[in-house]
């Protein structure tokens, strides 16, 4: 017998006794009710927390930490996507790190972080302009 079960016998048995002008009996009736709201409550509120938990535990097993951020990678092991460490680690958000214009450089969006991966070249900054549009 589960809860949804003893929930309809009770609700059943407090419906036969709504005729009832015993004030005692009206009394552990009511008291009963009462019981029964907060225990819903509380059911209800111990099942948003497991699916918190079960929703941190699957995020746990599919966030890996890789450098300075976090990945999430297929099931051929490709990455799929880049997360902010620091949202990550405060505040349990997943935020995804945008491309930052320049190969292996990623910026989170919310906490304004930027990281850079093995890809990522240090920019040459020797004056020349190259053959760019300022190029003359």
């Amino acid at each position: 017998m589960g809860y949804s079960d003893w929930k309809e016998l009770a609700s059943d048995a407090l419906n036969l006794f709504d005729g009832v002008k015993n004030p005692e009996l009206r009394e552990k009736v009511n008291q009963m009710r009462e019981i029964m709201l907060v225990l819903k409550e509380e059911n209800i509120s111990l099942k948003e927390e497991n699916s918190e938990l079960q929703r941190q535990l699957n995020d746990k097993d599919e966030m890996i930490p890789e450098g300075k951020y976090y990945v999430k990678k297929d099931d051929h092991g490709e990455i799929i996507g880049r997360f902010c460490s620091g949202c990550h680690d405060d505040k349990k958000k997943k935020i995804r790190l945008h491309a930052g214009g320049v190969t292996g450089w990623w910026d989170c969006p919310i906490c304004k972080t930027s990281v850079t991966d093995s890809t990522y070249v240090e920019p040459n900054y020797d004056g020349n302009i190259g053959n760019g549009w300022m190029a003359s």
